[in-house]
C-alpha cells in the first residue's frame, strides 16, 4: 500500500515529533482541493521510494523545522534540502542514453550566464540547427540546464530516440505532458527543448525523484511502488488530447556541455 512507507517512518519518530508532523499534515489535508499544500501532504503520505531511515530523518527534520519561527511550507522546504538524491542511483542497465529537459524560454534567459545582448535573438535563430555558429555553441554550452535538482525525461520505449519524439511540439502539449503546472499557462513564453547525453563529457548520477527532491513543487507525484525505477509525470487536466505521462529522473546541476544539437523551441 502507498501509505505503508509513510506510516513506518512516522512510527519511528518520538511522540512529540510524530504529533507535530501529523497535526501539520492534517491541517494541509483540509485545505481547498486545488491547494498546493493539500497535494504536498498527499504526496508525503504516498512516498514509496525513500529508504525508511531517510524517510524517518526527513520527517524528523520537518518536525524540528516546524518548531522554528518558519511558515510551515518553508519548514518543509528546509527539511527537504538535506534529503535530496536519497534514492539510490540508477543501475547502469537502467540509464537512458538520451535525456531531455524543457526550460521556459524567459526563465532560461533570466538565469543565463552571458553578457551577450543578442542572446535571445541567437537562441531563436539557431533553434533546429544541428551545426550552429561555433561562438554561439560555445556560449550555450557554458549555461546550466537546470538547478541543484534537475528534472529530466526520456523516451521509455527506446532511450536512444529523441526524448520528445512521442509528444506534439507545441507549448501546451509539453506543459501538459510533463506536468509543468507551476508555469503560467497564459504566458506566451515557449519552451526550449534540450536533449543531452548523460555519459558525456562526465558521468551524471541519475536517480528516481522523491518528495524531498520535489520539495514544494505540488505538481510532482510519487511513483506508486518501491519497484518503480523512475518517477512518472501526471499530465495536467483536462489533457483533452490524451497526452502520455513521461518518465522522470533527476540529477545534480549540469552544464549544457552535455547538449546534443539541434535543440528546439516549442510552437504556440
Amino acid at each position: 500500500m502507498p501509505k505503508r512507507s509513510f506510516n513506518m517512518a512516522l512510527k519511528k519518530l518520538d511522540q512529540a515529533r510524530r504529533m507535530s508532523v501529523t497535526n501539520q499534515l492534517n491541517v494541509w489535508s483540509k485545505e481547498p482541493k486545488q491547494s498546493a499544500t493539500r497535494q504536498i501532504a498527499k504526496n508525503i503520505s504516498r512516498e514509496t521510494g525513500l529508504p525508511i531511515a531517510r524517510f524517518t530523518a526527513l520527517l524528523q527534520d520537518f518536525a524540528d523545522a516546524l518548531v522554528e519561527p518558519l511558515e510551515p511550507l518553508k519548514a518543509w522546504e528546509k527539511a527537504c534540502a538535506d534529503h535530496r538524491f536519497a534514492i539510490s542511483p540508477l543501475a547502469a542497465s537502467d540509464r537512458p542514453l538520451k535525456m531531455g529537459r524543457a526550460c521556459k524560454f524567459d526563465m532560461f534567459l533570466r538565469y543565463s550566464i552571458t553578457s551577450d545582448r543578442t542572446w535571445k535573438h541567437s537562441l531563436t535563430k539557431y533553434a533546429g540547427n544541428s551545426k550552429p555558429l561555433t561562438s554561439f555553441k560555445n556560449t550555450l554550452q557554458l549555461q546550466y540546464l537546470g538547478g541543484p535538482v534537475t528534472f529530466a525525461t526520456f523516451n521509455e520505449a527506446d532511450s536512444t530516440l529523441d526524448p520528445f519524439s512521442d509528444l506534439p511540439m507545441d507549448t501546451d502539449a509539453i506543459r501538459t505532458a510533463l506536468g509543468l503546472g507551476q508555469d503560467d499557462h497564459t504566458s506566451s513564453s515557449p519552451y526550449l527543448l534540450f536533449r543531452y547525453d548523460p555519459e558525456s563529457p562526465s558521468h551524471l548520477s541519475l536517480h528516481r525523484p522523491s518528495i524531498a527532491d520535489a520539495g514544494t513543487f505540488s505538481y510532482f507525484r510519487p511513483a506508486p511502488s518501491v519497484k518503480n525505477k523512475y518517477g512518472q509525470t501526471l499530465p495536467i487536466a483536462p489533457n483533452k488530447r490524451g497526452l502520455p505521462s513521461k518518465p522522470e529522473i533527476i540529477h545534480s546541476q549540469a552544464s549544457a556541455a552535455h547538449l546534443v544539437f539541434p535543440y528546439h523551441i516549442t510552437t504556440p
